[in-house]
C-alpha cells in the first residue's frame, strides 16, 4: 500500500521506528524479532535508501557550506531548502 504524499514521511518516519525496534530486538536474540530471509534483504535495500538519502544530505551540506556546518544545521533548514 503506497503512502499519501501529503503524509508520506510521517508514515515513513513510524515504520522505520518501528523496523529500527524490531531490527534491536534481533539483535538482542529476540526470537519473535528473528529475521527472514527475505525480511534480511529488505532491510538491506531499506539501509542502502537510508545511506542514498543521507548522500542527498551530504550534498545539500556541500552547496551551502557557508550557512550549513553538517547534518545538526542541515535538519533545521530542510524546511526552508524545501520552500515550506
Amino acid at each position: 500500500m503506497s503512502n499519501m504524499s501529503y503524509c508520506r514521511f510521517q508514515n515513513t518516519l513510524r515504520d522505520l521506528q518501528d523496523c529500527n525496534h524490531a531490527f534491536s530486538s534481533a539483535m538482542e536474540g529476540s526470537e519473535e524479532d528473528k529475521l527472514s530471509r527475505e525480511e534480511a534483504n529488505a532491510l538491506v535495500e531499506i539501509v542502502n535508501e537510508c545511506e542514498e538519502l543521507l548522500g542527498y544530505m551530504g550534498y545539500l551540506v556541500e552547496q551551502d557550506e557557508d550557512s550549513i556546518n553538517g547534518i545538526e544545521d542541515l535538519k533545521e533548514e530542510i524546511p526552508e531548502i524545501l520552500d515550506f
